[in-house]
């Protein structure tokens, strides 16, 4: 577990998470998604997605990418659940903002950037 040893980046966080979290007034029902299909720079690697949906209470974080030919009449498609028990949205996009290895695992690879680059561009509603 990472101790956070720099205060002011948590309260970052949270500016930047305050104005998703007031627009949702539903805590039940809450999605936000990233489609990497639709990106010219694309994040998250060739046909791909990221969704976040809030339920029951727990928060689903789905990793997919859809499916990509590898040979003649062959394909490929993989999808990654991570679920967050007893956690709303806003605090599983602040876990995966502050920990690197979870969203690492998530995507079944190390990256760079982490979950911040494709945090700055999520579709809420």
């Amino acid at each position: 577990m990472m101790i956070n040893k720099k205060p002011g980046l948590l309260f970052f966080l949270l500016l930047l998470l305050l104005p998703l979290s007031c627009s949702a007034s539903n805590s039940s029902g809450k999605t936000c998604s990233y489609n990497g299909t639709s990106d010219k720079d694309n994040l998250l690697g060739v046909n791909s997605s990221l969704t976040l949906i809030e339920k029951e209470g727990n928060t689903h974080v789905v990793f997919e990418q859809l499916a990509t030919e590898v040979a003649e009449k062959i394909t490929v498609s993989s999808r990654r659940e991570m679920i967050f028990s007893e956690t709303s949205l806003d605090t599983a996009r602040i876990k995966l903002l502050q920990d690197q290895d979870i969203y690492s695992q998530l995507v079944g690879a190390e990256t760079t950037e982490g979950f911040v680059a494709v945090n700055q561009v999520l579709t809420c509603n």
